[in-house]
């Protein structure tokens, strides 16, 4: 994140540092497999004598095959790499662990607003801050859809979507970034509504 938030650093400097990749599945930089990586490596470390399996969205080699690890921790090391790479803030870095396919913890961390949103099984969801001080969740009463705000991708959009968009008729749309700065947002009050559109061989999630 030093090179991140680095004013001085431009935008092409920025750019080669990242070691962007285009695959099929969108685009990946050097630090998405360093912070997945980090990740493992950290957990490894402070629980060792737990036999973690791991998922990660940069473990392409590790695709299609079982895990059959009881404790399992899910990662999206950056959730809305195109994000990261303009440096817009809206990205996330996305992480869970299920014990016997139940989900147990779930976390998104929005690094540019250094807001680390937790859910645990049995407590519920909560709002920290670097501090470790809760934040106060917004809660929302259901509107009619005329008094609502969607949110939608910025990058993945299509005319059945926007059709159905219309139909809802509401009273404001924003396009936000990764999933998890979109939910986020919506827990915080800035939205209402998330309507995810996908397409076949697209990287929008159903």
């Amino acid at each position: 994140m030093q090179s991140y938030n680095n004013d001085f650093i431009s935008q092409e400097e920025f750019t080669k540092k990242l070691d962007i990749k285009k695959l099929s599945k969108g685009l990946v930089t050097k630090a998405d497999l360093e912070v997945s990586d980090l990740i493992k490596e950290k957990l490894r470390d402070l629980y060792p004598k737990i036999s973690w399996g791991f998922l990660s969205e940069e473990d392409d080699n590790k695709r299609n095959k079982p895990i059959k690890n009881e404790w399992v921790w899910i990662i999206d090391p950056l959730d809305g790499t195109s994000d990261f790479v303009n440096r817009t803030g809206e990205f996330a870095m996305h992480l869970a662990l299920y014990f016997k396919k139940e989900i147990i913890i779930g976390i998104v961390l929005i690094p540019s607003e250094e807001k680390l949103w937790i859910y645990f099984e049995g407590i519920g969801t909560w709002c920290e801050d670097r501090n470790a001080q809760k934040l106060t969740n917004f809660k929302k009463e259901f509107m009619s859809f005329n008094e609502i705000t969607i949110l939608i991708s910025k990058s993945h959009s299509h005319p059945q979507l926007q059709s159905l968009i219309k139909s809802l008729n509401p009273k404001k749309i924003l396009g936000m970034g990764s999933v998890g700065y979109k939910v986020s947002s919506i827990l915080k009050g800035y939205g209402d509504f998330y309507i995810s559109f996908s397409l076949p061989n697209s990287s929008c999630p159903k």
